[in-house]
């Protein structure tokens, strides 16, 4: 169990007519000195994306351990995992977040729990394609300055995300609308997410449900690799010894200026709890057949209703 002494700051983001109740929150630790700001060591920001019905306030663990501005997502307590179109509604204001804070920070880092992941994952693909095709249509140029060239979004840790198997996973926004070209192209810079599954304790997500992805490449370990321990699907969130193995991890990603590889991130994760270096236990370039997810589906079905 961590333990902190949280405070909330409202962050100004555009207006989202689709959902008025979304907002962009800043955790502050209290009696935390914030130094000014030419004097922090760097300016990357960590944001945080709840799941299904989950709060704003569950960034408080994470937010009291790692070094950096922490912010959280507020969907007002929707229920994503049931209705795909609120799903790709909050796809849409995460990348608007993203976009608000990179007027602040060189670079933003996502952390997203159950369904959250899924979303945090997908609006990193979607903003790296439409950065591809931006650029493609700017003519791109390979000796254009480091700042313009450095993605937004530098790293997408997710806790206990369904991303192979859940009934209303996203399709995939961007990448249905790649053409075969684009995909063979985007494929050598696609980011990988890193999905960390809270193994046989968490019965909503195990750890088969965590290792692929339809729309983005995926990277898995498990929480007892990555931490030592099993965790339930709420403890993911607070759980002291996987909370401060992912501070440490993000703060290491954040010493970055590019993306930040699924293998550094996952040593990092490891350094961190002290565990042993290992391979990633599933191909990043390989994806789940629709037969495989098809067959998955009913169980998740029960296992959402359930919870």
């Amino acid at each position: 169990m961590t333990r902190m002494r949280p405070s909330y700051e409202r962050i100004d983001v555009p207006p989202f007519d689709a959902a008025p109740a979304y907002g962009l929150v800043r955790y502050r630790e209290k009696n935390r000195r914030v130094p000014p700001r030419d004097a922090t060591p760097n300016r990357t920001a960590v944001l945080f994306v709840p799941g299904n019905g989950g709060s704003f306030e569950q960034v408080r663990s994470l937010g009291s351990r790692v070094a950096l501005e922490t912010y959280a997502v507020d969907t007002a307590g929707e229920l994503a995992a049931f209705d795909p179109r609120v799903a790709s509604r909050q796809v849409r204001f995460v990348r608007r977040c993203v976009r608000a804070l990179t007027r602040e920070h060189d670079g933003v880092l996502l952390v997203g729990h159950s369904i959250g992941g899924v979303v945090a994952a997908e609006a990193a693909a979607s903003s790296w394609q439409r950065r591809i095709r931006q650029s493609r249509e700017d003519g791109y140029k390979k000796d254009a300055s480091e700042k313009e060239a450095a993605p937004m979004v530098r790293a997408v840790l997710t806790l206990a995300a369904p991303h192979a198997g859940h009934p209303f996973l996203l399709g995939g926004e961007a990448s249905q609308s790649l053409t075969a070209a684009d995909e063979q192209q985007t494929a050598l810079i696609m980011p990988v997410v890193v999905s960390l599954s809270g193994g046989p304790r968490d019965w909503q997500v195990p750890d088969w449900l965590a290792t692929a992805s339809r729309a983005v490449p995926v990277a898995h370990a498990s929480t007892r690799r990555v931490a030592g321990v099993s965790v339930d699907h709420q403890c993911a969130l607070w759980c002291r010894e996987l909370v401060e193995a992912v501070a440490a991890a993000l703060e290491v990603a954040a010493t970055t200026t590019a993306w930040t590889p699924a293998e550094e991130l996952l040593a990092s994760l490891l350094a961190a709890s002290g565990g042993e270096p290992h391979h990633l236990s599933h191909d990043a370039t390989e994806r789940p057949s629709a037969a495989t997810l098809s067959a998955a589906w009913p169980f998740v079905v029960e296992a959402w209703r359930d919870g």
